[in-house]
Formats: structure tokens, sequence, C-alpha cells
């Protein structure tokens, strides 16, 4: 697959609500693309999202610095974050071993069944 065949997939995974595939198709762009503009800003957006903190989101480089100047001066909530951090990333879908367990199963499932399918090998007989 391409990296403009993956972006596609992400961002339809991410648009679905499936943000762990999201995050490992924008992984996976980014290890073959590490600058990867919009892999790079997707991903960050998501894991922003899974975190409840999607105020701190910027759509450009201007907005970015605009946030992080805005934040930097404001000391109150740098504390709130630097304290609710952890327990906030603890509670999240990105810590969700089980979930991903779940969600990374149904990928190869799909994967095997896609293979099964144009092949003339089913899974009982690759088992047994």
């Amino acid at each position: 697959m391409t990296t403009d065949q993956l972006l596609e997939l992400a961002t339809r995974r991410h648009r679905t609500g499936d943000l762990v595939e999201a995050r490992r198709l924008y992984r996976e762009i980014l290890a073959n693309v590490p600058t990867h503009a919009m892999a790079l800003f997707r991903g960050g957006l998501s894991q922003l999202f899974q975190l409840g903190l999607c105020e701190l989101a910027a759509a450009t480089d201007e907005a970015f610095i605009g946030a992080a100047v805005a934040l930097s001066r404001d000391i109150p909530r740098l504390a709130e974050l630097r304290q609710q951090l952890r327990p906030r990333l603890a509670q999240s879908p990105l810590m969700d071993a089980p979930r991903f367990a779940r969600q990374i199963e149904a990928f190869y499932r799909g994967i095997w069944s896609a293979y099964c399918g144009t092949n003339s090998i089913s899974a009982g007989a690759i088992m047994h």
C-alpha cells in the first residue's frame, strides 16, 4: 500500500471512531516517512481526543504557537494538566489493553479471512 492509500485508510478509520486502528496506520506511515505532516498531525489529534484534551489541538502552526504561548502563561492550568495527565492516560482508551487486543485480533481475522477468500485454503485446513 502506498503512503497516500495508508493515509486515506487511516482517515476513514479515524472518522468512524476506530482510533486504535487509525493510530496504528499513522504509525505505519511515520515508520516509512517520519516527517509526514498529516500523519503526525492526525496521530497527535487522535491522542489528544482520547485524553480529553481537544482544546489543545491547533490546525495551523500559528494557532499551535498561540495556544502554546497562552498555555505557558496559564500557570494554574499547567499545574492542573501536570497533576491530571497520568490519571487521564491510565483511564484512556490508549491504555485499554483488552480493547486493543480485541481490535488487533479482529484486524488479524480480517486479514486471514481476506487471504482465505483469495486462496483455496481454509482456516480449518491449516489448523488441523
